[in-house]
């Protein structure tokens, strides 16, 4: 602890008001009330009628979208240094939060894991190393964005990093590490906005920088965001076939996530099953291309899917109808107020959890049919 005490005098994190949240814009859902036990986002939610309020969380100070910075000491981690400091805000994301919880994990876990954590650490410890200024390349201009938190996921990549880049303007190059580069979705979705771009597999200078700032908590867009990104990506979704309905399947996926995520488990025969027999469609979504996904906005009226990343592609349709399929071990409401921004109104959850085989049937196909729970 003395390391990351000595550590965090190179840090300058967000102040307690700059992080400070307030209830935003509601949105009324149908269907089950997560519970409070499980990995929930937001609050204030209450239940009547089988119709659930949910908030969307705002920074109770709003943030600007854009920052411009001089001499700014951008690294291969995603480190914003500036006068002699590491910036949370100018920064890709928060590294102390990660330096703590992996020293937490250290402290608990059994002898035969400590060396594993201890290089883990010692990792990410290296992010506060001062850069050396004498062996920088200096660049005259760029851009950064801040995603907040770490990019685990493509759920993460599309809220925290796409959203906030596509909403705002930026001072070619985008500046990106490496690492983030060695991602697959993140290679394509750059090739396909067509963005001048600098990886950086070294620190670099600067001289006049632009931050791209997370101007909305947690995986939060509006209908702002959702603008941006069809007009960045040239998305011009087309009209569903009546009664088409498609299943997004999570069947043979291992979470990216954290713990809690990792466990979540779907009735991926039985809901592909109900879905068939009524005329849909059934998409492994591990196993299905950007391009394919363009192409089942024909099928996708109703959407069933189990809560995942690939729930962001319904920002490619003109869904009518959302049916999300939960569990309580992990779920957040991001896709709630992605449904809002996209305009449907008609977003149903369904909790699957210890879910009777037959009473699951019989719910999901009144669903579909848009009859009452």
């Amino acid at each position: 602890m003395t390391k990351v005490a000595e550590t965090l005098k190179r840090y300058k994190p967000l102040s307690e008001s700059e992080k400070m949240c307030v209830d935003g814009s509601e949105f009324l859902f149908k269907g089950d009330t997560p519970s409070f036990s499980s990995r929930t986002i937001g609050h204030n939610l209450t239940e009547y009628n089988y119709t659930n309020k949910r908030y969307m969380w705002t920074y109770k100070i709003p943030r600007t979208r854009q920052e411009n910075i001089q001499n700014l000491i951008y690294t291969h981690q995603g480190m914003g240094w500036f006068e002699g400091k590491i910036y949370e805000k100018f920064s890709l994301y928060n590294p102390v939060e990660y330096i703590l919880k992996n020293i937490e994990r250290y402290q608990i876990l059994p002898r035969s894991k400590k060396l594993r954590s201890i290089v883990e650490i010692s990792t990410l410890i290296n992010l506060f190393r001062r850069p050396n200024l004498r062996r920088i390349e200096a660049l005259s201009s760029g851009t950064v964005v801040e995603a907040g938190s770490l990019l685990k996921t493509y759920g993460d990549w599309f809220f925290k990093y796409l959203g906030n880049l596509t909403s705002a303007g930026w001072i070619p190059p985008l500046i990106i590490p490496e690492f983030l580069m060695n991602i697959s979705y993140v290679r394509r979705d750059l090739k396909r906005l067509g963005i001048e771009m600098k990886v950086i597999q070294k620190p670099v200078l600067i001289q006049k920088a632009m931050v791209i700032r997370s101007v909305r908590p947690q995986l939060y867009w509006t209908s702002r965001e959702v603008d941006a990104f069809r007009k960045a990506f040239d998305i011009n979704p087309v009209q569903p076939r009546a009664s088409s309905i498609i299943y997004l399947s999570r069947a043979g996926i291992i979470s990216n996530g954290t713990k809690s995520s990792k466990g979540r488990k779907y009735p991926n025969k039985l809901v592909a099953s109900i879905v068939r027999e009524m005329g849909g469609k059934v998409v492994l979504t591990d196993q299905t291309t950007y391009d394919e996904y363009e192409k089942l906005g024909v099928e996708a009226e109703t959407v069933v899917a189990d809560h995942g990343a690939a729930m962001c592609n319904i920002v490619l349709w003109n869904t009518k109808k959302v049916i999300e399929l939960f569990t309580n071990e992990w779920w957040d409401d991001c896709f709630l107020f992605l449904s809002k921004s996209l305009g449907i109104e008609d977003h149903i959850l369904l909790n699957i959890d210890d879910a009777e085989p037959s009473q699951l049937r019989q719910r999901l196909t009144r669903l579909i049919k848009n009859k009452a729970i």
